[in-house]
């Protein structure tokens, strides 16, 4: 499956997070995946106290995709998703709720960051 990422701030207005994601537990994530997921990360922490994260049944999110429907009562039906919020807290406790998935996409975007912090060190010459 291919989703993408809606985002709503404190003024109901809408866009679509740029990357399509695959999700699910018969996907492996490729390097450019991985990523993808931790931009998705360092996204929410810049913004996530502008924004929510919302989930929606499948016929809403086809209509908010189209954008061929009023969109304030289609946002109106989205639930608070607690498995993003959850998913970007990084904590190994919340792990217990979800699947297996769930769990590598934590170690991913942890993995990712270190990587990340690392190259950065690098460049800087910082020991």
């Amino acid at each position: 499956d291919h989703t993408r990422i809606i985002v709503t701030n404190r003024n109901n207005e809408f866009g679509l997070y740029q990357t399509y994601f695959c999700i699910g537990s018969n996907f492996i994530m490729e390097a450019r995946e991985c990523s993808d997921l931790c931009d998705l990360y360092e996204f929410y922490q810049k913004f996530k106290y502008k924004i929510s994260c919302l989930e929606f049944n499948e016929d809403d999110y086809r209509k908010l995709l189209s954008f061929k429907h009023y969109p304030k009562n289609i946002l109106d039906h989205g639930q608070t998703s607690y498995m993003l919020s959850d998913l970007f807290d990084l904590r190994d406790d919340n792990k217990e709720r979800y699947d297996k998935f769930f769990e590598e996409c934590i170690n991913i975007i942890k993995s990712t960051l270190k990587d990340r912090e690392n190259r950065r060190i690098e460049r800087n010459g910082i020991n």
